[in-house]
């Protein structure tokens, strides 16, 4: 059987959330207490040696454990800027050498960040 992030029916946040309010209000507070991936979802606004410096002057120490290392939807750091229009070897590799359990976590949808 195809993963659970491959069935198209797995991507309704309506049944993820419960009401159009409640997706609302989830995505409106996204990345509190969310640092790092604040930084990563606005990384395309900015040169990556800038982001880096963002990154460096997160408390990265903060989102060590999966509990915490992930947003509402499930997603990590690194999920975030896989899913980004603008790639970094350098962010990649700095959110891969602080944030290594992030190559594993699974988003809502059963879905790690890089396939």
């Amino acid at each position: 059987p195809a993963p659970r992030c491959f069935v198209p029916s797995c991507h309704d946040v309506l049944t993820l959330f419960g009401s159009q309010q409640m997706i609302v209000d989830a995505l409106r507070n996204r990345f509190n207490g969310l640092p790092i991936h604040e930084v990563c979802y606005y990384q395309s606004r900015y040169s990556a040696p800038g982001t880096t410096q963002q990154l460096k002057a997160s408390p990265l120490n903060m989102i060590n454990t999966p509990e915490n290392n992930q947003d509402c939807l499930g997603m990590t750091p690194l999920h975030i800027l896989a899913c980004s229009r603008k790639h970094s070897i350098e962010l990649y590799q700095f959110i891969i050498d602080n944030q290594p359990k992030s190559l594993i976590i699974e988003d809502k949808w059963g879905c790690p960040p890089i396939l």
